[in-house]
């Protein structure tokens, strides 16, 4: 056992009072005064300056002189110049022959002290604690925070010297260096010096706790206390005889205190010896110790060889056994790594797969998919809020790599109802068993594609993937051993396998969740897996996948050539010209043609109809079911004649619908033949008898070919239960969320109001309630916006939802869309289209609402809406087709808005945004995203300028031109309102940048200025750092370029700007990303940090610097104590520069809570230096480094 002196660990014989009075004496009078005394020296000086001016005291007479400052406290003239020693009179002094004349700011301060204090002549040692804090308790430059805080302490420092040492428990050793703290506290004292004081206070503090646990106490520590003693001493020497009572108790208590050290020294000493001599001891046992092991050693050995001539022997003979059984084994391995004979017949399957689009005509209409499928469009979609991107993807190309994620093992792939995510799973497994996957494709390079329909899981409940295999597609007469073998397969080659799972959303809830494990990888985990589902579906599953994207439907091409393909072979090839035809001239009708499936409909009803066309969804609909009936009673000779099918077999129809109700609330596809309960109506068009969809259960099932058409017919039903006027129809509609099936609500408002527009009105009260019950209220209903810790958070102010809002403003976009497509659009709403969209506003009240404006009908109806909302303060617009000449219109009665956004892909009309001031008087932030006229221009810039609401602008490539930020500049130089401006332009160039810097010279009101992507050189960075120099209002810069652009911030602009850092003392945020500073630029910022005590945040990430640069950086964080963010993404850091970051993050000062390094170069020496002192750097909250790596992202790996 390691001895008290090895260990560093000694006793000392104190009671736990004694230490914490020790303890206490040393923090107040080696830690606290003397680093507050020069801060009361200065604000001496200032009192005594200020009474100079003001009341002449350095030459004031004994008569005029200043009695009291401040109120009533007398100051004491009697303790300077000799006053002391002149004849009392009767005891008392005679003022009138007191040299009253203040000469120094020393004597001023003796005015305030007692007599026995006065025995210095600087503010140095000689002045002592109870003086220092009488002068804080007592001076009127002194704010009475400080006064008090003074007092309590100067009561801890007098309880102190009196040396009771009763008095010093827990409560009251924590209680003193509280009181401590909070003077420190109360003082306001630069940043930088007061955690210094409050740290070195801490760490005394922590010391006394230590020196009060259980012994043995740190040697270390020991010494640090023994030589703060001697210290201590020194100073209470000094104090006035006047106190001799208390000085000769405090240096009575110190001296025996030092005794006491002085012999725990001498103990150490001999325990060291004792050490010594048994180390030797130890030494010497060891030595024999090895010499006994290496005699063993030997007899084992002599040992180990007679064993080996038996193990030879032994191993021959286990080698003939071997040899038998590795050709059993060999064998059993051919037999279970080779599912050949199972791939063939899936492969087969597969090849001879046919599409049946509709029931009612299968007997006509079955097409091979190799000659009907054409070209879906997929693009990929963001993580962050599953937005769509404009990058398109292959087909097959689903699985490639990308920024979020380099080796995609889960795919989501998401789309509306219809919209052909069945025919591309069953297209892919065509591809694949023809061998059709493309070489050069992003593909996984399986041996086995396994494509499961959710929609016949449900049929047993199995949720078991192994079963599920099974029962879809393995053959009856396989037997159980080859069934088990080639389930080991699967499991043993798992990134050999490919799985697709088609349908999600038609999984009941209990089987969705027995999926789980299997898509977050706790199943199978390295098994490529495939997953599409309808958007409300996929929204629970996204973020377990790796890669999400969306089918979007059919490109204008991609529609003719459906047509083209499905009229080929036609008796009348000219339908597929009348239809295209049709298309050209109809908007509606266009839009449906994004659906795959519309688009088949579509064709299938030009063929019936000899070329007439619905326009909307729900008609074609309305229509497939005429088109149906009639041809089933024409195949068996009946002539229904101009009669209305529908009508006709209305009671069926809505038997139908009921029955389609009660299974989507079960989320069924399928139904028994007791539920049909018609035999005639078994054969008739939608529902379709379906082979035994389970080999374990075989049962009659019959089913709709697909979900739109079940929830058609389930709204069918409800629309004629609303339209009935039963409290029945209201509860059923309950049960119908719009949130998760919006496809049944976008059938039922056309339904009923083509019938009964009061009904129709009826219904959206009811949408309503559906919408309350479907969204519960929230208690802590947070925005989503950015993490909080992203640098240019502050930059952000862009309308943001909260996800109850979103599910809100989901609802009523889609509600605005289906009402306004109910009528043919003649350019004005109908009477029940108004009376809908005024109950939706009074019903379904936002604050936000941010929408597509998509074709001139649903315009009117947004106008609508919105001029009936009495709520709506914030709007977002998003357009690339709307004519934005009519947006005054929209907003016409929008008078109590406060944030309004537009991002629009068109150029604007003349006149768009000319009347958006008097139209919303109350505007505070405005933000757009749109070529502007050059009419408009002027107009919006000068009513900008003169604005006093407008607090927050933002103009994104509005194409203003250096003219246009000109007429800013010489706004901003009399705004009162602005506050933060964006300005993303690229057609704005030096002349009008240096305008806008300009401005900032003469402006304080702008705090935050965002020019991202703007054509910033070394000139326009020049031109912002003078202003810098002069501004005092900006806090926030931002100078981002875009990745890879032209016209960048060099190594001169950057050292300008870091320059001008030295002398401004507002900017706290700077973010300069993607720029080209190089070494030089990056070296100017550090010498900036070393001398800069306001800047918090600085973004320097992807700025073409080097190793040395990043070092410097580093480095300067050491002595830095005010930098909390810092980002220096895609940057080398050598093992010097890791050293560098790790000594800042161990340092106590740093207060770096955010580091950002992804993409960073980095070796592994500098990831263990990094990592070593992450150990100890508790503020720390956030380190991303999600791309740390030794290879560089960019083979210049210096070039942004």
């Amino acid at each position: 056992m390691a001895s008290a002196a090895s260990s560093g660990l000694c006793h000392l014989d104190m009671t736990d009072n004694e230490k914490r009075w020790l303890v206490f004496g040393i923090a107040l009078n080696k830690v606290l005064i003397p680093q507050i005394r020069p801060f009361v020296d200065q604000e001496v000086i200032k009192e005594y300056n200020t009474l100079k001016t003001n009341h002449s005291i350095d030459s004031q007479s004994a008569t005029s002189r200043l009695t009291e400052w401040p109120g009533t406290l007398r100051l004491k003239y009697e303790n300077i110049n000799g006053n002391n020693r002149l004849p009392r009179l009767g005891g008392k002094y005679d003022f009138c022959n007191f040299n009253c004349q203040v000469f120094t700011h020393t004597d001023f301060a003796k005015l305030y002290l007692e007599s026995y204090m006065i025995h210095f002549n600087a503010f140095d040692d000689h002045l002592d604690a109870s003086a220092v804090l009488l002068l804080l308790g007592r001076v009127p430059a002194f704010p009475g925070t400080v006064q008090a805080a003074a007092n309590s302490v100067r009561n801890e420092r007098n309880d102190w010297a009196h040396c009771v040492f009763s008095k010093w428990n827990e409560a009251k050793f924590q209680h003193s260096f509280a009181e401590m703290e909070d003077l420190v506290k109360a003082m306001a004292l630069p940043s930088s010096h007061e955690g210094k004081i409050v740290g070195e206070l801490k760490d005394w503090q922590n010391k006394g706790i230590q020196l009060c646990m259980n012994s043995p106490v740190d040697q270390a520590l020991l010494q640090l206390v023994h030589q703060n003693i001697h210290s201590l001493e020194n100073d209470v020497k000094n104090w006035s005889e006047e106190l001799k009572e208390e000085k000769e108790k405090v240096q009575q208590q110190l001296q025996t205190f030092g005794i006491a050290f002085k012999e725990i020294k001498q103990r150490l000493l001999k325990l060291e010896t004792g050490h010594q001599r048994l180390e030797s001891e130890q030494q010497r046992l060891e030595t024999e110790q090895r010499r006994l092991e290496t005699s063993h050693l030997r007899t084992e050995t002599e040992q180990q060889r007679l064993k080996t001539g038996h193990q030879r022997l032994e191993t021959e003979q286990q080698g003939l056994k071997n040899g038998h059984r590795g050709l059993e084994t060999e064998q059993q391995r051919l037999k279970t790594a080779n599912p050949e004979r199972f791939v063939q017949l899936i492969r087969r399957d597969y090849k001879s797969a046919v599409l049946c689009p509709f029931p009612w005509c299968e007997d006509e209409l079955q097409f091979k998919l190799a000659n009907i499928f054409t070209r879906l469009q997929i693009v990929s979609k963001t993580r962050e809020r599953s937005k769509l991107t404009d990058e398109v993807v292959n087909m097959t190309d689903v699985f490639r790599p990308h920024a979020e994620c380099e080796n995609p093992r889960v795919v989501l792939v998401e789309g509306n109802p219809a919209m052909g995510k069945t025919t591309y799973s069953q297209k892919l497994a065509h591809d694949w068993s023809l061998g059709r996957i493309p070489e050069d494709s992003c593909f996984p390079k399986v041996e086995m594609l396994l494509l499961l329909k959710c929609r016949d899981m449900n049929v047993l409940g199995l949720a078991d993937i192994e079963q599920a295999i099974d029962d879809q597609l393995l053959p009856q007469d396989i037997d159980r051993s080859e069934k088990e073998d080639f389930f080991h397969f699967i499991r043993a080659n798992q990134s050999r396998i490919l799985l697709v799972l088609d349908g999600l959303d038609e999984l009941n809830d209990n089987l969705f969740q027995e999926l789980i494990p299997l898509i977050q990888g706790k199943v199978l985990s390295n098994i490529y897996l495939l997953l599409t589902a309808r958007l409300e579906m996929g929204a629970k599953v996204r973020r377990h996948c790796d890669s999400l994207l969306q089918i979007v439907g059919y490109s204008k091409d991609d529609a003719i050539s459906y047509i083209d393909q499905y009229f080929r072979n036609h008796s009348d090839p000219s339908l597929a010209q009348k239809l295209k035809n049709k298309l050209a001239d109809d908007q509606q009708l266009k839009e449906l043609t994004t659906s795959p499936m519309n688009t088949a409909l579509l064709c299938l009803l030009c063929e019936e109809t000899n070329g007439k066309f619905p326009t909307t969804q729900t008609e074609m609909y309305e229509c497939l079911v005429s088109c149906a009936i009639r041809r089933y009673y024409a195949k068996r000779g009946v002539n229904l004649d101009e009669e209305d099918p529908s009508e006709r077999y209305r009671d069926q129809l809505n038997h139908l619908g009921k029955m389609a109700f009660e299974a989507f609330l079960e989320n069924r596809l399928y139904f028994s033949r007791e539920e049909m309960k018609s035999e005639d109506f078994l054969q008739l068009c939608f529902v379709a008898r379906e082979p035994s969809r389970s080999k374990l259960k075989p049962t009659q099932s019959y089913a709709f070919s697909h979900k739109t058409f079940q929830e058609y017919f389930a709204a069918l039903y409800l629309a004629n239960e609303v339209l009935k006027d039963s409290k029945e129809g209201e509860e059923l509609l309950l049960k119908v969320s719009p949130v998760d099936n919006w496809q049944v609500w976008k059938f039922l408002f056309p339904l009923v109001a083509k019938k009964d527009g009061e009904r129709a009105v009826f219904l959206v009260s009811c949408l309503d309630a559906s919408s309350r019950h479907a969204i519960p209220e929230t208690n802590n209903d947070i925005t989503s916006v950015r993490r909080t810790h992203d640098f240019d958070k502050a930059f952000h102010w862009a309308l943001m939802l909260s996800e109850r809002e979103t599910l809100y403003n989901d609802v009523v976009r889609k509600a605005l869309d289906t009402i306004a497509s109910c009528e043919d659009y003649d350019e004005v709403l109908s009477d029940w289209q108004r009376k809908m969209l005024v109950k939706l506003a009074e019903c379904i009240r936002l604050e936000k609402l941010i929408q597509d404006l998509e074709n001139p009908c649903f315009l009117l109806a947004v106008a609508e809406y919105l001029r009936a909302s009495c709520t709506l303060r914030k709007v977002q617009f998003i357009t690339e087709s709307c004519d934005l000449s009519k947006l005054g219109y929209l907003l016409q009665s929008l008078d109590k808005l406060v944030h309004f956004e537009l991002n629009a892909f068109n150029g604007s009309s003349v006149g768009t945004f000319q009347s958006i001031r008097k139209l919303c008087p109350l505007l505070t932030h405005f933000d757009i995203r749109v070529q502007l006229s050059v009419e408009d221009i002027p107009v919006i810039l000068d009513d900008v300028c003169t604005n006093q609401v407008l607090t927050h602008l933002r103009l994104r490539d509005t194409g203003i031109f250096d003219q246009g930020a000109i007429s800013l500049a010489e706004g901003l130089q009399t705004n009162v309102s602005l506050t933060h401006l964006t300005l993303c332009d690229r057609s704005i160039e030096t002349v009008g940048l240096k305008g806008l810097a300009q401005a900032l010279h003469t402006n304080h009101v702008l705090t935050h200025l965002d020019l991202t992507d703007s054509a910033i050189s070394d000139e326009v960075a020049e031109a912002l750092s003078e202003a810098l120099r002069i501004n005092t209002t900006l806090t926030h810069l931002n100078v981002s370029a875009r990745p890879f652009a032209e016209g960048l911030i060099g190594p001169s602009g950057a050292s300008a700007l870091a320059t001008a850092l030295a002398n401004n003392r507002t900017l706290k945020c700077l973010i300069l990303a993607y720029n080209y500073i190089m070494d030089s630029g990056a070296l100017a910022f550090a010498d900036a940090l070393q001398t800069n005590s306001t800047l918090t945040q600085l973004n320097l990430s992807r700025d073409g610097f080097g190793d040395s640069g990043t070092e410097a950086i580093f480095k300067a964080l050491q002595s830095n104590h005010v930098i909390t963010h810092l980002s220096l993404r895609g940057h080398t850091i050598g093992d010097s520069g890791a050293e560098a970051l790790a000594a800042a993050l161990q340092s106590p000062a740093t207060q770096l809570s955010y580091l950002q390094l992804a993409g960073c170069k980095i070796t592994s020496l500098g990831v263990e230096a990094l990592a070593g002192a992450l150990q100890t750097k508790r503020c720390l909250m956030h380190l991303t480094t999600e791309l740390l790596s030794d290879i560089s992202e960019r083979p210049d790996a210096g070039r942004p």
